[in-house]
């Protein structure tokens, strides 16, 4: 970009946002940031923080918010989590419905960030680490990395964070979520797969849970083939639950002879 012949560099484009922002007017700020990324240009810390805050000083917390989306969504991730701290720290909230904490909403923009980029592994690390910031996941959390998961193929994973959500009483997991993840597990390939993944780790109670899961849902297509696949891993089951069963036993025996002499 030219003005009057000469070159428009990141140090201008900045300059100029930040008067933009310093008159209410940003629109223009947001615009001319957008040019200056698609010409290339990487926005510093400092310039996203001007276009940040010229939104919070007009309640348009969301707009900001957006912003934070987008830049994860380009991988600016260390940008990101400086300016959602800054948010915090001044006490900004969004415009959402009363409740909704500041810090969720731009940890759902960051784990969204991640799973667009097919990062998901990094988002649910970013999901685990939320209740050390003294922060509960939301439905939004696991719906975006449940989808995550299913988009990169990673169907068993996000089957064991759907129990999680189930587990931990987040009963309104996003519908269109469920639906697609349920459905994407219906395949005969994808559920002998997931099926074989839990009896080959002998969790034969997450295997049967699964199957009652799909079966009680109406996602098998077919019942009598699954039926067969469940008959033939029982015995493996019940094996392992009489091993189980025996060694607790004789672990037992063994204490109280101990205690006793």
């Amino acid at each position: 970009m030219k003005w009057k012949g000469l070159s428009v560099d990141e140090r201008t484009y900045s300059s100029v946002i930040g008067w933009f922002c310093d008159q209410d007017d940003i629109d223009s700020a947001h615009t001319l940031l957008s040019k200056m990324i698609v010409k290339g240009f990487s926005p510093s810390v400092a310039t996203y923080n001007r276009l940040v805050f010229a939104y919070c000083r007009q309640d348009s917390v969301d707009e900001a918010v957006g912003i934070l989306r987008a830049m994860a969504e380009r991988g600016e991730f260390t940008k990101a989590f400086h300016l959602h701290d800054e948010m915090i720290l001044k006490g900004f909230l969004p415009d959402f419905v009363t409740g909704f904490s500041p810090a969720i909403v731009t940890y759902n923009a960051l784990i969204h960030g991640l799973c667009f980029l097919d990062r998901v592994e990094e988002a649910l690390e970013i999901l685990r680490g939320m209740p050390e910031m003294g922060l509960s996941p939301d439905a939004v959390c696991y719906s975006t990395v449940i989808s995550g998961f299913c988009q990169i193929g990673e169907l068993g994973k996000a089957y064991e964070l759907k129990i999680e959500t189930e587990e931990k009483a987040i009963w309104w997991l996003d519908k269109d979520t469920y639906d697609s993840l349920m459905a994407s597990l219906s395949y005969e390939d994808t559920y002998s797969s997931v099926m074989n993944d839990y009896s080959a780790k002998g969790n034969m109670e997450r295997a049967f849970q699964f199957f009652d899961d799909m079966s009680h849902n109406d996602y098998l297509s077919s019942y009598d083939a699954y039926s067969v696949f469940i008959v033939r891993n029982f015995d493996q089951w019940k094996t392992q639950t009489e091993t189980e069963h025996v060694k607790t036993s004789r672990q037992q025996t063994k204490q109280e002879t101990i205690n006793a002499t």
